[in-house]
């Protein structure tokens, strides 16, 4: 694998658990990813505002819960989104593993980049959390067709709960593919979830 490099920067991936593996794999591994998770939170916004602070020609960003960390943050990753180039013999593989004949990118998300659209996926989620009560973590315990099965997601916002993490990787992959250039479309979804968390608000 080739991998083309982001700007350097201080930062410590985390190991991000496939779909698939949180979906096929034992109840204990649910239960073992749910508890870190909520037990990482904080480290894991640690680590992004350590990567914030010692990126290269990066001007500071506060990770202060604000709605301008959140506008500010959308654009940095906009600019941050690394990618590994995948040999011919790689994408073969790929393609002897699916039941039907798919299109495999030439290109796919850094290993860095994942954990980078991990960790602000839980940055957002924490601003919600934190602006509107109502809007906590949940781990998806039923449904094992459910994509999202195993995974953390946020209840509270509207009928439909949110996986902020996926939602900022398929992001990261518009952005590696040409279809973002800046972090408007990141900032309007999240503009979207406030809008609609601020509409939930419980009854008195």
């Amino acid at each position: 694998m080739e991998e083309r490099v982001t700007a350097s920067m201080e930062y410590e991936p985390v190991g991000v658990l496939q779909a698939d593996v949180l979906m096929s794999g034992p109840s204990s591994l649910r239960k073992d990813y749910k508890k870190w998770f909520i037990a990482n939170i904080s480290n894991r916004i640690k680590a992004l505002q350590h990567a914030l602070n010692t990126c290269d020609h990066t001007s500071k960003i506060d990770l202060d819960y604000s709605h301008a960390s959140v506008a500010r943050l959308s654009d940095w990753l906009s600019q941050h989104v690394g990618s590994v180039c995948l040999s011919e013999q790689e994408r073969e593989e790929i393609r002897q593993q699916q039941p039907f004949p798919i299109a495999v990118p030439e290109t796919v998300l850094s290993s860095a980049t994942e954990s980078l659209a991990f960790d602000v996926g839980v940055y957002l989620g924490e601003v919600l959390c934190k602006q509107y009560p109502w809007v906590a973590w949940q781990q998806v315990s039923t449904g094992k067709r459910n994509y999202f099965y195993g995974q953390m997601v946020l209840s509270g916002i509207n009928a439909v709960k949110v996986c902020p993490m996926h939602i900022v990787a398929v992001f990261c992959i518009g952005v590696k593919e040409g279809d973002y250039t800046d972090g408007k479309r990141l900032l309007s979804l999240f503009d979207r979830w406030e809008q609609n968390a601020r509409k939930n608000r419980p009854a008195a």
